[in-house]
């Protein structure tokens, strides 16, 4: 199987892997399938589908679309690094 990744995906992955002690990318995602498979995330609870039904109705009737600009997208990026950050000092 061969898998592409995106040039900021994969340099990340190549920290990743090299930071673990990995010798490839490859060994690495081979590690997360695994660890993956050997813990499945659980299957949505009837309340998880009810809850998530009525935030997507809350969205759709908050009004009309508005377009993400670039700054939109950078303002979530940095908030949240900054929520990682703040968890990781604790």
């Amino acid at each position: 199987m061969s898998i592409t990744l995106p040039p900021e995906l994969h340099t990340a992955a190549q920290e990743r892997a090299d930071e673990a002690g990995f010798a490839s990318i490859d060994e690495y995602v081979a590690f997360l399938v695994e660890q993956a498979l050997a813990n499945p995330v659980p299957s949505p609870t009837p309340n998880d589908e009810r809850e998530l039904e009525s935030l997507l109705m809350e969205g759709i009737e908050s009004g009309p679309a508005v377009e993400m600009t670039q700054k939109d997208w950078d303002d979530i990026r940095n908030e949240i690094r900054a929520r990682r950050e703040r968890r990781k000092s604790r």
